[in-house]
């Protein structure tokens, strides 16, 4: 089997208490971090997270995963049962890989729906303000840099979307989306120091380390993010994965729920027509000088009754 699959039915096995497959997917002395248990060996967070996911019924359903030589990205949506309600977890785990296993795995979500508290992370690996990127994601990261709210919102599609790290209820959508960026930059420029990047050519992958939030320098922050590109050249969706508040309201599932899914139909009959070059592992570049990298968001499934 290769890393792909293992990465991709890892919560799967570890909901059914298929321990076995679990373990055997990371590579010998493997680690993983994780907002809630920071940096341990694979074993331990396997044994912890299997108890977790089931004392809260947890489900799961498979979002999307990302493949290009340095790595694979995969995004599971949970289903938790915290005290009486149900709430939506949007997770992101990205892997360094070793002889098709998993020899070290990253994993990002918010702590806030589950513990009440946002956790800050310290960085998590290297970061450059130096990185490559298509020209797209150039311009939006460029535009966050500086601050200029307009230039940011206007490289979405009319229908694209920003979801932070809450979930399905934390989207915003057009005019919500412009409200967003405003909140956003509305104290100055967001920059960041890129850590890895792992692009299909139709979704990048991108960890990242938060410097500046505003007016002001902030000690680093881990995060992540993935960016979804349309056929169109503009960006479908930005998903977040950290606990950074950004913004000062939400739009309500009954506002963006069924939207989500029309939008990412949309996208998926446009990316059979993308002009991106698909079959290369990672998009053509030139390296930027860049602070700041901003976060992209792909609609996360509703559970079926």
């Amino acid at each position: 089997m290769s890393v792909i699959n293992e990465v991709q039915n890892l919560y799967s096995n570890l909901i059914s208490g298929n321990l076995a497959a679990a373990t055997l997917a990371f590579y010998e002395k493997a680690t993983v971090d994780s907002p809630l248990g920071g940096k341990q060996a694979a074993t331990e967070w396997i044994t912890e997270q299997r108890s977790w996911l089931q004392e809260h019924e947890a489900r799961c359903v498979e979002v999307n995963t990302v493949t290009a030589e340095i790595g694979v990205s995969h995004e599971p949506m949970l289903w938790l049962t915290i005290g009486k309600d149900t709430l939506e977890l949007p997770v992101l785990l990205v892997t360094d890989a070793e002889q098709n296993r998993i020899a070290h795995l990253r994993v990002y979500h918010s702590t806030l729906p589950i513990t009440g508290r946002r956790h800050l992370r310290k960085p998590l690996m290297e970061y450059d303000s130096h990185t490559e990127a298509d020209p797209l994601l150039a311009q939006l990261m460029n535009a966050l840099s500086r601050g200029d709210r307009a230039a940011a919102d206007q490289l979405f599609e009319p229908e694209g979307y920003v979801r932070e790290s809450g979930g399905p209820q934390d989207s915003f959508i057009g005019e919500n989306r412009h409200r967003f960026f405003a909140d956003l930059l509305g104290h100055g420029c967001v920059r960041m120091k890129v850590g890895s990047v792992v692009d299909d050519g139709s979704t990048a992958v991108v960890e990242y380390t938060l410097t500046r939030d505003g007016l002001a320098d902030r000690r680093p922050r881990a995060g992540a993010a993935t960016y979804t590109r349309a056929g169109t050249g503009l960006l479908l969706s930005v998903r977040i994965y950290d606990d950074e508040q950004r913004s000062r309201g939400t739009l309500t599932r009954r506002h963006v729920g069924n939207r989500l899914g029309d939008i990412e139909a949309r996208a998926a009959r446009n990316a059979r027509y993308s002009t991106i070059a698909r079959s290369t592992a990672r998009a053509a570049t030139r390296p930027l000088a860049l602070d700041w990298i901003s976060p992209r968001v792909t609609p996360a499934p509703s559970p079926t009754a």
